[in-house]
């Protein structure tokens, strides 16, 4: 079937009349069908004649499609159609679309990757129709091939405090070999995280988005603080609420009417506050009140965020690894995809941050000293001093001054503390080992420019707290023994008897342990689906760009 010149880019004829002197040529390339015109066109010719309508259809698209990336698939192809054969798509084409519209499972857009764009042309000798079909669906997937495997965003330009890095990826080169394959679509679906939170955070998506779209569950309206048998009219709201959530059917008439807050509904309370990662008190409160009037469909949002984190992470976190989630306030120890060791933890005031960043555990400091970052120097020694004189002695502080080049220890004493300030205090201080050392008795240490380690606290009872936002942006563990006897892959009587020793000794592990610092506000484990409040206000900036 030849094709309608009125059809054929203006562009293309002018394009081919000044590379070429032929008639022949110009009409061939025109109808692409040597059966068309008197004299068929040369390979040369017919290649210059694709080439030029696909660089046309770039040029028509300029403000849609990537044309750099584009140009390096079709090169493989030498600028032929990918997606279609005869005017026709192909199973691989069929393959594709299917993968962009399950990119709605992943949390991801369907219209981000042309999917509103893509149509099928209904008449085979429309050559512009075709080629815009081609190059869309290519487009598309280059996209879609990237952002499943490395996320869709750039980390840093929406989580300033994210400092993970990712191995290269090339999606040209991938899609390419997937074309190799019989199917594409599974090739596609390999590129996504196979860790079993990011699939269990997936089919949450769905369940909370079909609750929004079902008009969301019941507000619950402002009342007195509520406790256990308690009564009052919003009660029927509170099971209706609950209940919509764990998809169950709605209360009777004659429940719903019920006004007391019975122990039944009071652990159902709890468990939820337990979900939400905020007091499990059983108290409807101000801030419980605020929490279950979180809306499914900016749940849904919030899952959003977080499975675009995890494409954030490298696509394998090892065999052995330890994971620390910083507003959850836990971390977990993963052997052979079992968990052998889950704690609690402590992280980052607000304003002091523990960013998100990776790296190898490769050694431990057993009884460690504390060398006071210069930044905590003049923000924290330095006004205690001040304040009370007798601050340093008491916590086991000594004082050091470069003097000739040469760091020697001054008396504390005779330092006149009041002239200093954080513009001229001179002085490095370092914190001798024992009971009182804010390191406690062990520091995991891992290379990064941020100086952050996980380290041992004398400060035990902050650990029964709900929300643990109190160091100085490392991350304080909750059994530093059962860590080390992890890291070490030795029993944990070993490091018992170096602590006992009260020397200062570093001891390297046999085999570096990679540790990952994330900030996931949303998490899906063998108990179901947990969210957390957001601490640090990441979440916010990252709504600004996710749906």
């Amino acid at each position: 079937m030849v094709a309608d010149p009125q059809k054929i880019s203006l562009n293309i004829v002018m394009t081919l009349a000044m590379r070429s002197t032929s008639y022949c040529f110009i009409v061939g390339a025109l109808f692409l069908s040597s059966a068309a015109v008197a004299c068929p066109l040369s390979k040369a010719e017919l290649a210059l004649a694709t080439r030029i309508q696909f660089e046309t259809t770039l040029t028509a698209l300029e403000d849609t499609v990537d044309a750099i990336p584009l140009d390096q698939l079709y090169q493989q192809y030498h600028y032929h159609h990918i997606w279609l054969k005869n005017g026709q798509p192909t199973a691989q084409a069929e393959q594709a679309i299917a993968s962009i519209l399950a990119a709605s499972d992943e949390g991801l857009s369907p219209n981000d990757y042309h999917y509103d764009l893509i149509n099928i042309p209904s008449n085979t000798t429309d050559l512009q129709a075709l080629w815009r079909y081609d190059v869309l669906l290519s487009d598309g997937l280059i996209k879609l091939t990237h952002d499943l495997r490395q996320g869709q965003f750039i980390p840093v330009d929406i989580d300033p405090e994210w400092d993970i890095q990712q191995p290269f990826f090339n999606a040209v080169n991938f899609l390419t070999n997937a074309l190799r394959e019989p199917n594409l679509r599974s090739q596609l679906q390999d590129l996504a995280p196979s860790h079993p939170s990011y699939r269990a955070l997936k089919r949450q998506l769905v369940y909370y988005q079909s609750i929004a779209n079902k008009g969301d569950w019941a507000i619950l309206p402002d009342s007195p603080t509520l406790r256990p048998e308690d009564e009052d009219p919003a009660i029927g709201a509170l099971r209706r609420r609950i209940a919509t959530e764990q998809g169950e059917s709605l209360p009777t008439i004659a429940t719903y009417l019920a006004n007391t807050y019975d122990p039944e509904l009071v652990e159902r309370v709890k468990q939820m506050q337990q979900r939400y990662g905020i007091a499990a008190d059983g108290v409807i409160g101000p801030a419980t009140r605020a929490t279950f009037n979180i809306s499914a469909a900016q749940r849904a949002q919030q899952i959003r965020i977080n499975l675009e984190r995890w494409r954030w992470l490298p696509h394998t976190l090892g065999s052995r690894y330890i994971f620390v989630n910083l507003p959850s306030f836990t971390l977990q120890a993963i052997d052979q995809q079992r968990t052998a060791l889950d704690m609690r933890v402590i992280v980052g005031r607000k304003d002091r941050q523990t960013p998100s960043l990776a790296g190898d555990i490769n050694h431990l400091v057993i009884n460690p000293y504390w060398n006071v970052p210069h930044s905590l120097a003049f923000k924290d020694v330095l006004p205690h001093q001040q304040a009370d004189p007798s601050y340093l002695a008491h916590k086991g502080i000594r004082v050091y001054q470069k003097v000739g080049g040469r760091s020697r220890e001054v008396n504390p004493d005779e330092i006149d503390w009041a002239q200093y300030s954080e513009h001229n205090l001179p002085f490095r201080f370092r914190q001798d080992p024992g009971s009182k050392n804010s390191l406690g008795k062990i520091k995991f240490m891992f290379p990064n420019k941020h100086s952050i380690y996980l380290h041992d606290t004398p400060s035990r009872r902050l650990f029964k707290r709900s929300n643990r936002y109190f160091s100085s942006g490392c991350v304080r563990v909750e059994n530093p023994l059962a860590l080390a006897e992890f890291a070490l892959q030795q029993p944990a009587e070993g490091v018992a008897k170096r602590i006992a020793s009260r020397r200062n000794k570093t001891q390297f592990l046999k085999e570096p342990i990679p540790v990952y610092l994330v900030y996931l506000t949303a998490w899906s484990d063998a108990q179901g689906i947990h969210f957390t409040p957001d601490i640090y206000k990441r979440d916010e900036l990252m709504a600004e760009v996710i749906p």
